[in-house]
């Protein structure tokens, strides 16, 4: 079973050697249907340059996929590695089992079979280490295991002149246009929340700032004249290569010296993600299906007391009651002159 959750990579990465190639392993996470928590364009201000991919957390299979490169320009070594994670009641045993398929798929991008020193390694409760023509391998220990549920294989060699090369260039001008245009994109999302949310503000008089937190995820920070300070949390839920979890964005306000205040942000994105989520299939392996998402019409139908949407999905109608007093919400069903609740919880 856990080995029909773990398919294969895509094919061939062009035979490419991750080692001295570190974005064709990239390419080849994405192909693999992972999604990026951080993308080979996007390096972190001081940090090495990389990617880092993996299955969603969804609570719907018990084995998720990660992998990663990396290149530090400083040292000229190139980091990569290829784990999975158990959700639930697997033994290391079977989590060896199911890290093997991944591994193959892994060297079979690479024109190879896994070398007999890398099989010798995996599900070392040690965390033993072995050299490689090209670099070095070494295992996670059984420590992670039982402290994480993490097992898999870490390969380090130095980065080719080519690489080390195409690093200290940096992102290209076209990447570097994208993310300045995702940015400003995701910055309007949360202007447009602030200007929604009932507290007061001149968008002409507040100070931005913002942080890449990961591959298509952003913080801004926009302080007030008044010393205030909105914080909003927002990443761009429908690019399918990337993995944000959730929809729409996390919004807070905090007066001078005062507590920070959760504020009603793009509620319908977070109604229609409680929609989809309820409504997918239970094998999907993934928190937002894109496809589900686009068919779904959402209708504002607000009162004095609660947010409301109404929803449409192939003529079958829901709503999403929120309560302004405590922000608990329910999302609904229409069946017959009834509704019947799917899922409840607090929205924010």
């Amino acid at each position: 079973m856990l080995l029909a959750l773990l398919p294969g990579g895509a094919g061939h990465a062009g035979a490419a050697d991750f080692l001295a190639d570190p974005p064709a392993l990239c390419r080849f996470l994405a192909a693999s249907g992972m999604k990026a928590q951080l993308e080979w364009s996007q390096p972190q201000p001081g940090g090495p340059y990389g990617c880092q991919y993996s299955d969603q957390f969804s609570g719907r299979t018990p084995i998720v996929r990660g992998g990663s490169a990396s290149v530090d320009p400083t040292s000229g070594e190139v980091s990569l590695s290829l784990v999975i994670q158990a959700l639930g009641d697997v033994t290391h045993l079977e989590a060896v089992g199911a890290f093997k398929p991944v591994l193959a798929a892994f060297y079979e991008a690479q024109g190879q079979s896994a070398p007999d020193a890398v099989l010798a390694v995996v599900g070392s409760k040690t965390g033993e280490k072995r050299r490689l023509p090209n670099g070095t391998v070494e295992a996670t220990s059984i420590e992670m295991w039982e402290e994480q549920r993490v097992l898999g294989l870490s390969f380090t060699g130095k980065a080719s002149a080519a690489t080390l090369a195409a690093v200290r260039r940096g992102p290209t001008a076209q990447e570097r246009a994208a993310t300045a245009t995702l940015k400003k994109a995701l910055g309007e999302r949360c202007l447009a929340a602030i200007a929604d949310s009932g507290q007061a503000a001149v968008r002409a008089s507040l100070k931005e700032s913002a942080t890449q937190l990961s591959a298509s995820r952003y913080q801004f920070q926009y302080t007030d004249p008044a010393g205030g300070s909105f914080q909003c949390q927002v990443c761009d839920e429908a690019d399918p290569k990337v993995n944000c979890g959730v929809m729409g964005a996390m919004l807070s306000y905090a007066p001078k010296g005062g507590e920070a205040k959760a504020l009603p942000a793009e509620l319908d994105r977070k109604c229609v993600f409680h929609l989809q989520h309820e409504l997918m299939a239970d094998d999907s392996g993934v928190f937002i299906d894109q496809a589900l998402v686009a068919r779904i019409r959402v209708t504002p139908a607000h009162t004095d007391t609660r947010w409301v949407y109404r929803m449409d999905l192939d003529g079958k109608e829901y709503r999403c009651v929120i309560r302004k007093s405590d922000s608990s919400f329910t999302v609904e069903q229409h069946a017959g002159r009834d509704w019947h609740g799917l899922v409840s919880g607090i929205m924010f």
